[in-house]
Formats: C-alpha cells, sequence, structure tokens
C-alpha cells in the first residue's frame, strides 16, 4: 500500500484562540481560481466573518502582505479591522440551509428585463442584451430569507445603504451576463 501524498494547503487562521477559527485551503485550488492568493484568502475571510482585514505571517502580529504577493504553503493570519466580537458580522450556519425554489415566470422576466435596462450589455464582454442572460449575485436558490439576513449582518459604516434589499430578484442583486460566461458562473470557472 501506497501512503497518499499530502496535499500542500494555506492554513488561514480566522480568529485567535479561544474561538480559534481557521481553513485549510489546498495550494491547487487558489492557484486554479486566481492570480493573487492573498486577496483572495482575504476575500474568503472577509466571506465569513463579514469584516474586511488584512493577512499577515506570524500570529496576528507579522508583517502584512500586499494583495500581489505569492503565497507558499504555511501558516497565514487574517487581522480584521475594528473591534468587538470576532463573529459579530459573521454568516450564520443556520441561513446556510435557508431555501427558496420557486419563481414566475413574470417574475424572472421582469428580472431579466430590468437588469437589461440597467446594464444594456454583459458587464464583462459588452455583447448587446440579446446574447445575455440576466443573473443573480446572490444566487436565486437562496431566497429572500438569505438575502435578509446579508442584509442584517452588514457592518453598518460600509459603503451605500442596503437597508431596503429585501428580496433576491432586486436588480442591484444582478447583473447583465453574455450567454457564453453564464455557464462558466455557474459551474464556479468564473468568480465575480
Amino acid at each position: 500500500m501506497v501512503d497518499a501524498q499530502p496535499e500542500l494547503a494555506f492554513r488561514l487562521h480566522l480568529a485567535p484562540e479561544p474561538d480559534g477559527l481557521y481553513l485549510d485551503v489546498p495550494v491547487d485550488a487558489v492557484a486554479s481560481l486566481c492570480l493573487h492568493p492573498v486577496k483572495y484568502l482575504r476575500f474568503l475571510a472577509y466571506c465569513i466573518l463579514g469584516v474586511d482585514g488584512t493577512i499577515v505571517t506570524e500570529d496576528f502580529e507579522g508583517e502584512v502582505l500586499p494583495d500581489e504577493d505569492r503565497l507558499v504553503e504555511g501558516i497565514y493570519y487574517f487581522v480584521r479591522e475594528g473591534e468587538g466580537n470576532v463573529l459579530e458580522h459573521a454568516v450564520d450556519p443556520e441561513a446556510l440551509t435557508y431555501s427558496h425554489v420557486s419563481e414566475t415566470t413574470n417574475t424572472r422576466d421582469n428580472f431579466w428585463t430590468l437588469v437589461a435596462e440597467r446594464d444594456v450589455a454583459c458587464i464583462f464582454t459588452n455583447m448587446n442584451e440579446e446574447s445575455c442572460q440576466g443573473i443573480h449575485i446572490v444566487p436565486f436558490s437562496k431566497g429572500d430569507a438569505w438575502m435578509k439576513h446579508i442584509v442584517e449582518k452588514k457592518i453598518p459604516e460600509e459603503k451605500g445603504d442596503v437597508s431596503n434589499l429585501m428580496t433576491i430578484n432586486e436588480i442591484r442583486n444582478g447583473m447583465l451576463v453574455s450567454n457564453v460566461l453564464h455557464p462558466l458562473i455557474d459551474k464556479k470557472k468564473l468568480v465575480v
């Protein structure tokens, strides 16, 4: 029997003890998803904790790494901005179970029409609207309850008022994307 080679990973600590939250992220996964691994790790931490911060090299106090730096296998730390409870703005695991699956054709058509009027063409390729689809940034399948949860957890000082963003079909949760790119986004081969 041959021992499997351990997968190389970044360990990203999100909170100091006693919480001790961390992610083990395979090096290959990060390399296949992005050009700037430091920026990607900051993004992952932001998605989980709901706050901005920096990536450092030593126990929440080390050298701040620029987004453009290359990373090697090892341990890194996310130093969040601000004070207070580490999990104050974090994703609620209960919210991950929220589900929403029904939609009328009229609602879907209205969403596409409003997004097409606003964006006019694919926001990435500038293809005309006839070659595009209106897609949701927060997936439609998450539903209104998930959208409300995100809005409630948002840090008040952040730029832009989204307190009235309560439905998954609100056009601020949409963008016009070419029919060629849409499947890539669905398969997570292109990430926004």
